[in-house]
């Protein structure tokens, strides 16, 4: 009495292997061949990670491009990694479109993804009520995926900055002011007028989260 239940994801689990079985039985060799390059990729992506992380701050530039190199990323010089505690890496992928530019993605491994992916889909139905009303908030809704426990990758917003590149550049405490972000808002808007627009806009953005 009193001890440890059933796991309540374990249900959705078997019921997801049902569903891939049958997949699996009614598709061409082409598409199962597709998912078995899939996984292969996410296995290999998972190691690069694991040594990436678990080496030494000096030797992991080193261990994880010399890994990705014998793979198929299109910019080897862009293949980093984050300087965060779960050391995500930072990934550039070959666009099948000639004329298209390169897939850059952030692989985690560590963190439970599907946590994040429920919380965008929870913000891509608030925007959609927002421009129904009216209101244009300029979202940038960010694609994320989970590949398999504590693992997915994270689609990359071109030309952005992350809040702690942001925060830090004003000290250890500059988490805990609100003055960094309103200083990068007038760095990247000079103008009065730009900077009242943007400034709204955050105001705005954070009344109604």
């Amino acid at each position: 009495i009193g001890g440890p239940g059933p796991d309540p994801s374990y249900q959705f689990s078997a019921r997801y292997q049902h569903l891939l079985a049958a997949l699996l039985c009614c598709v061409g060799r082409g598409l199962r061949d597709e998912f078995d390059r899939q996984c292969w990729l996410v296995s290999i992506l998972t190691k690069v990670a694991h040594k990436v992380r678990d080496g030494a701050p000096s030797s992991r530039q080193v261990k994880g491009l010399e890994e990705m190199n014998h793979f198929f990323f299109s910019v080897f010089q862009s293949c980093s990694f984050f300087n965060s505690n779960a050391v995500p890496l930072k990934l550039s992928f070959q666009n099948l479109d000639p004329l298209g530019d390169n897939i850059n993605v952030i692989f985690k491994s560590g963190d439970d993804l599907r946590q994040d992916m429920l919380t965008l889909q929870m913000i891509r139905i608030m925007n959609k009520i927002w421009i129904q009303e009216g209101l244009d908030m300029r979202m940038v809704i960010f694609k994320c995926f989970s590949t398999g426990r504590g693992r997915g990758m994270v689609e990359m917003i071109p030309h952005s900055d992350t809040l702690r590149k942001i925060q830090v550049e004003h000290g250890v405490t500059g988490s805990f002011k609100d003055r960094p972000l309103a200083d990068w808002l007038q760095k990247h808007n000079p103008t009065d007028e730009q900077y009242d627009k943007v400034a709204h806009l955050y105001i705005d953005t954070h009344t109604c989260m």
